[in-house]
């Protein structure tokens, strides 16, 4: 409940700040948010590194060879 009222009030906030506070807000949000994925995305990567040639080699093999 707190979460909602939380998420509420910012939506309000800044909806009613006008084109230039959603600006401002997008401004800041979307760099970090494409910063966290690419963060995230080198994450799995790395986590995964043992198996990345193998799963790289059935996605190109499935993909121009068709199945029997």
């Amino acid at each position: 409940a707190v979460s909602g009222f939380c998420l509420t009030s910012l939506t309000v906030y800044i909806i009613t700040g006008g084109v230039k506070r959603m600006g401002k807000i997008s401004a800041v949000l979307v760099p970090a948010m494409s910063a966290l994925y690419i963060i995230a995305s080198i994450w799995i990567l790395a986590d995964n590194f043992e198996v990345l040639s193998s799963i790289l080699a059935d996605i190109i093999s499935q993909a121009f060879y068709a199945a029997p």
